[in-house]
């Protein structure tokens, strides 16, 4: 799909969708986000405020590979995938496509397909990252930088004071920004082979 978007037809433009906000501006968004929580009795929610907030300060900003834009679809989880036997079939709703980050997708796929509650499978990572190989040479640690970069993009779409009236996706995309924030530390241990 990637190699289709970017073969030239579609051309590029001089920015991409998401521009990553500083470090700064982000620590002040959850900080935002826990007063709220904390104001409205939501108590329960503050420890996931605070790894956000924990996570934000850890996170290193330059390691996002910031210069590979191109066409992505913005929305490539599970139920946009329909699969004949063990082969993907289609690609569906195209309609948040935009100049972007294609390795924001790759995270997105790979986190959709891979995480089952808490159950993580590795080796549904490997054998995507090996079919993507095909069409486009990956460094070691591309997957874990795109999973981090997903979660800086996407947790504070999901993760928010409201996050305990969430259902359906919102509900199923916020446990996926919260097993990334709670897992960061780990991702290089879990993946490094990859």
């Amino acid at each position: 799909m990637h190699h289709l978007l970017n073969d030239g037809t579609l051309g590029v433009k001089k920015r991409p969708e998401f521009i990553p906000p500083s470090r700064e501006e982000r620590l002040t968004h959850w900080e935002s986000v826990w007063n709220h929580a904390n104001n409205t009795d939501k108590s329960h929610l503050l420890p996931i405020l605070e790894t956000q907030y924990k996570v934000t300060e850890a996170i290193n900003l330059g390691d996002f590979k910031l210069n590979e834009t191109g066409w992505a679809h913005r929305d490539l989880w599970v139920d946009n995938l329909l699969f004949e036997e063990k082969k993907i079939s289609a690609v569906l709703d195209f309609d948040r496509m935009k100049y972007d980050y294609p390795q924001l997708d790759v995270a997105r796929a790979v986190i959709s397909g891979a995480l089952n509650e808490d159950n993580f499978n590795v080796s549904l990572v490997q054998a995507f990252i090996e079919g993507y190989s095909e069409q486009r040479l990956l460094e070691k640690g591309f997957i874990i930088t795109s999973l981090k970069m997903l979660w800086f993009m996407e947790s504070t779409w999901w993760i928010n004071s409201s996050m305990d009236q969430h259902s359906g996706p919102p509900e199923r995309f916020a446990k996926e920004m919260l097993w990334l924030s709670e897992n960061h530390k780990e991702l290089e241990s879990m993946l490094e082979n990859i």
